[in-house]
Parts: C-alpha cells; sequence; structure tokens
C-alpha cells in the first residue's frame, strides 16, 4: 500500500514540473530591466571670491586718489622731476639735483595747473633737498609717518613721473633701514624707480611720507634709496617751524637723546615726528639723566639746554651770547634762537646766501625763523634766516 501511495505522489510532481516548463516555453521571454539613469554631475564649484585681493586693490586706488592731488611735477630746465606739498602755505619738498642752479622753476600740479615756483632753499651738498615755494592761497600737504613705526617689510608705495610718466604709482616695501647715526639718513626700497620719481615722497600704508625719492643704483634690480623726511626739517631752515607734527627736543651737544627709550638723536637740537599722545623723553648729559614726560601736541618743545637754576648745563643764555661774536648757518641755527634776542640793539653785519652783506641794528630775532634790522638810511629790513650765510656782531 505505502510503495502505491509513494509511486502516486511521485507521478504527480512529475507531472506538474512538466506543466511548468511548457508553460514557461509558451510565454515569451521577460524584457530586461531598464537601466536606471545616472546620476546628475556634481555642480562646479563657485568661482574663488579673491577677498584679499579686492581688498588690497581698493585700498591702492583709495591711497593713490588720496595722496596723488598732494604730489607736483617739476621742470628746472630740460629736466623733469618731483616733488610734493610738505605745507599749507605752498612750501614743496624735493631733491637738490631735481632744481638744479635753478632759481625759478615750473610746477605742474595734479589738476594740470601750472605754476611758477621759486627755490627758497637748498640743503647741504651732504643732503639732496631743496624746497621750492609757490603762491596758493592754500593747499592740502601730505601727513608725515613717525619714524617709529618703520619697519624692515613694511609696504611702500611712491608717486612720481618716472620716465615723463605723469603721476605714476609703484609699491614694494622696506628692503633696509639704517641706524639713527648714520652718516646717510637713507631707508633703502625695492620700489621701482626711474628717472623723473626723483623728489617724490615715498609713502606708508597710511598715506604719510616717509621719505624722499633721490636715488637708484643702475644694473641692479629695484636697489633704490629714499632720504628719510625727519632728515628734512633737520637741515632744511625754511622747514623747521613748519613741522606740525614734530616734537623738537634741545639739549647738550652730542648728547643721547631717547624718546619712549628709542634713541633718536644728539644735540643740540633733535626734531621728531611723533604721534600724539604721551611720550617720555630723556636725554644723558655728562653723567646725569633728565626726563620728561609730554603730551604731544599740547607740549611740542623740551628743552634740557638751559634749566632755570641749573649750573651744571653750562653758561647762562646770556653770558653765552657775550661769547659769541659770530654765527654760522645752517650749523648754529639753534644758536641763533638762544642768543640774537641778546644781541638786539648791538650793530650786527648779515651776509646772505648770495655773498652780499647787509649792516644794521637788530631791532627782532624771530627764534629761527628771522631778523629785523634798522639800516644807517632808516629804512627797516626783515631777513628770512634760510637766506643767511653768516651774523656777526660788531659791538
Amino acid at each position: 500500500m505505502s510503495r502505491r501511495i509513494a509511486a502516486l505522489t511521485l507521478t504527480l510532481l512529475l507531472a506538474a514540473v512538466a506543466a511548468l516548463a511548457s508553460r514557461a516555453s509558451a510565454e515569451p521571454p521577460a524584457a530586461p530591466a531598464a537601466a536606471e539613469p545616472p546620476a546628475p554631475a556634481a555642480p562646479p564649484p563657485p568661482p574663488a571670491t579673491h577677498s584679499a585681493v579686492d581688498d588690497l586693490e581698493r585700498f591702492q586706488v583709495e591711497l593713490f586718489r588720496t595722496a596723488a592731488p598732494s604730489v607736483v611735477l617739476i621742470k628746472a630746465g630740460r629736466k623733469l622731476g618731483s616733488g610734493f606739498f610738505i605745507t599749507e602755505g605752498g612750501l614743496i619738498l624735493t631733491n637738490r639735483h631735481v632744481v638744479g642752479s635753478e632759481r625759478d622753476v615750473k610746477v605742474v600740479r595734479y589738476d594740470g595747473v601750472e605754476l611758477r615756483g621759486h627755490v627758497v632753499e637748498h640743503a647741504d651738498r651732504s643732503l639732496d633737498l631743496a624746497v621750492v615755494k609757490v603762491d596758493v592761497p592754500s593747499v592740502r600737504p601730505l601727513r608725515l609717518a613717525p619714524m617709529s613705526t618703520l619697519r624692515v617689510g613694511s609696504w611702500v608705495a611712491a608717486i612720481g613721473h618716472g620716465e615723463g610718466g605723469g603721476w605714476t604709482f609703484t609699491t614694494g616695501m622696506i628692503s633696509n633701514l639704517y641706524a639713527i647715526d648714520h652718516e646717510d639718513p637713507v631707508i633703502q626700497t625695492q620700489i621701482p624707480i626711474n628717472p623723473g620719481n626723483s623728489g617724490g615722497p615715498v609713502l606708508d600704508k597710511e598715506g604719510r611720507v616717509i621719505a624722499i625719492v633721490t636715488a637708484y643704483i643702475e644694473g641692479a634690480n629695484n636697489v633704490n634709496f629714499a632720504i628719510r623726511v625727519d632728515a628734512a626739517f633737520k637741515h632744511l631752515k625754511s622747514l623747521a617751524e613748519a613741522c606740525d607734527d614734530c616734537l623738537v627736543v634741545r639739549t647738550r651737544v652730542d648728547a643721547p637723546v631717547f624718546v619712549d627709550d628709542a634713541l633718536v638723536g644728539k644735540g643740540p637740537r633733535v626734531l621728531l615726528v611723533v604721534t600724539p599722545g604721551h611720550h617720555h623723553v630723556r636725554t644723558q648729559i655728562g653723567s646725569r639723566e633728565e626726563a620728561k614726560d609730554v603730551d604731544f601736541p599740547a607740549d611740542r618743545d623740551v628743552d634740557f639746554a638751559t634749566g632755570v637754576g641749573d649750573a651744571t648745563v653750562g653758561a647762562s643764555r646770556s653770558e653765552r651770547a657775550e661769547q659769541v661774536s659770530v654765527l654760522e648757518l645752517p650749523r648754529d641755527l639753534t644758536e641763533c634762537e638762544k642768543i640774537l634776542p641778546y644781541w638786539i640793539g648791538r650793530s650786527v653785519t648779515v651776509t646772505l646766501a648770495d655773498g652780499t652783506s647787509v649792516t644794521g641794528e637788530l631791532i627782532e630775532a624771530r627764534g629761527i625763523e628771522r631778523l629785523g634790522l634798522a639800516l644807517p638810511n632808516g629804512e627797516r629790513r626783515r631777513i628770512a634766516l634760510y637766506d643767511v650765510q653768516r651774523v656777526k656782531r660788531d659791538r
């Protein structure tokens, strides 16, 4: 019995398999599954924003826009050079080699106006600087940078007329700084400089003047030199009283002067561009140190040389005035300020820059700015000290 059941089961299974096979052969083959569409490509990355480059570009464009109107083109004979307004009253600072021996030059402003300029002063032969004066009601001078802000690697720019190209703007950095007592008060830059840039300003990132373009080394790769602007105020008499950003320190001859613990020069007179605010000023007079705290610009003049009742500083001004009979300029410029007031009422002979002399009674002494004489014919004459070579006391 069991054998018959097993045989029947096997027969049913075989029949089922045969039915399934016949159905599969009768149906058409199934279509292959459709391929999935490719994934969309990733969007391209957004373009770089260049924010740092944009910021630099805006900064440079604005600095040039602000500073360029204070820069001038100077024509001296067949030579072209650069200069810039250093005072509101129309004094222009440039190089001595730009103006040469000319007494009058042509000055072209940024707006195209041409003016007649008079060369009022040359620095001595050791310093390539000169001052030109134009008659204008008022101009905007460039501001001055404190020398304490200078660093090797600092960003700097120049505006001038390289190869005759008007108001060319070039940039670079400070390559080298020289010690404060170095014989040449210059800085080295790698700003691209060409003939015609001489006399133009070197600016810091605030648009303030740090130096005056003076020379480059031919054949070298951007080895250029500029005279520190504070040297102009120390060596040019016509600028001595024109520096609104300057602190004046008077002390003994060769006495070192420190401002905020940095050596800034030696006596008898140090003129320094400083920032507004509190400053600590000190000097070393022999074995004694003297110090004062100042609040600039309320305090502009620090005098360690003639302390009241300080016998160790030296002879009093009146005694010194009697001891001295000749003042040579510019060497004795500071002495003029101290001594000339005591010569008022005396007969003096003034030798001018052109070699001529004027004798008369000294009736006015205005610091290092000018003096006044009463001449024998009754005429009164004022003479700017920057036009003077020598003052001799006759009696």
